[in-house]
C-alpha cells in the first residue's frame, strides 16, 4: 500500500513525450506518480481524491533511473519526485538514489491523491 499523487493521463503523456529522448533505448517509462508515503496511510485523509497540481522543477539522472523533482504536495521522500524511466533490469524505487539534479523550465502537471496497492493505478480524465 502506498499513497501518491497519481498523474492524470494527459500529464503523464505530456512528460513522456517531452522528455523521452533523455532515456536510453530499451528503458521502461512510468511518469506515473509522486509517492506521498509508502506502507502508511495518507497523512491527511481528507485529501483523498483531491486534485493536485505539481510543478516539475528538475530532472535527475543515474545509471538506472531518470526522474523529475517536483513540488506542490508534501511527501515523506527525501526528494519528492516522479520517475520518468528506468533501465530494463531496474525498478522505479531506484529514483530515490538519484544524486545529480539539473534545473529545467518548470512544467505543471495534474494528478489526484490516492491510496493504492497498484503501481499502475490509472486516473480517468
Amino acid at each position: 500500500m502506498f499513497s501518491a499523487v497519481i498523474l492524470k493521463p494527459k500529464s503523464q503523456k505530456r512528460l513522456i513525450k517531452a522528455f523521452e529522448s533523455y532515456a536510453p533505448e530499451g528503458w521502461r517509462y512510468y511518469a506515473h506518480h509522486m509517492t506521498i508515503v509508502f506502507n502508511e496511510t495518507l497523512p491527511i485523509p481528507e485529501d483523498l481524491e483531491k486534485n493536485v497540481e505539481l510543478t516539475v522543477t528538475h530532472i535527475g539522472f543515474s545509471l538506472k533511473a531518470i526522474a523529475f523533482k517536483v513540488s506542490g504536495y508534501p511527501s515523506k521522500n527525501k526528494i519528492p519526485h516522479i520517475t520518468l524511466a528506468v533501465a530494463r533490469d531496474s525498478k522505479p524505487y531506484l529514483s530515490n538514489m538519484i544524486e545529480d539534479w539539473y534545473s529545467i523550465e518548470p512544467v505543471k502537471v495534474n494528478g489526484v491523491v490516492a491510496e493504492t496497492k497498484d503501481e499502475f493505478y490509472i486516473i480517468k480524465e
